[in-house]
C-alpha cells in the first residue's frame, strides 16, 4: 500500500497530460531518435521530445511517416536538444493530442 495520497484528480490538476503530436518523414525521425527526452520549444513553450518507442523497430522497417509527441509537463533537469533539432522540430506541425488534459506547467509564459 502507497504511503502518499493517490488522489487522481489533484494530480492531474498539478500536472496536467498536454501532449501534443505530429508526422515525421523517416528521414527526419533518424535525427530525432537520439534526442529523445531533450528539451524543444514549440510555439515559443518548452516541450520534451519523446522518441523512445521508435526504438522497438529497426529503422529498415519504420514507415514513411512516424508519429511524433512532446509533453509540455515533465520533470526538470532534461537536457536541451541542440539547435539544428530545435529547429527540425519547429519545422513540423503539431496538434494537441485527443484526450490529454491541459495545459502543462511548463514554458516561458508559466
Amino acid at each position: 500500500m502507497p504511503q502518499w495520497s493517490r488522489d487522481e484528480n489533484l494530480a492531474r490538476q498539478k500536472y496536467p497530460d498536454e501532449r501534443w503530436h505530429a508526422r515525421c518523414s523517416r528521414a527526419h525521425a533518424t535525427e530525432l531518435l537520439a534526442y529523445d527526452h531533450h528539451v524543444v520549444w514549440i510555439g515559443g513553450r518548452a516541450a520534451l521530445l519523446r522518441t523512445y518507442q521508435w526504438a522497438a523497430e529497426p529503422v529498415d522497417a519504420w514507415p514513411d511517416e512516424l508519429p511524433l509527441e512532446v509533453s509540455f509537463t515533465y520533470a526538470s533537469g532534461h537536457p536541451t536538444a541542440p539547435d539544428h533539432i530545435r529547429r527540425l522540430v519547429a519545422s513540423l506541425e503539431f496538434t494537441p493530442v485527443e484526450g490529454a488534459t491541459g495545459r502543462g506547467s511548463r514554458g516561458p509564459d508559466d
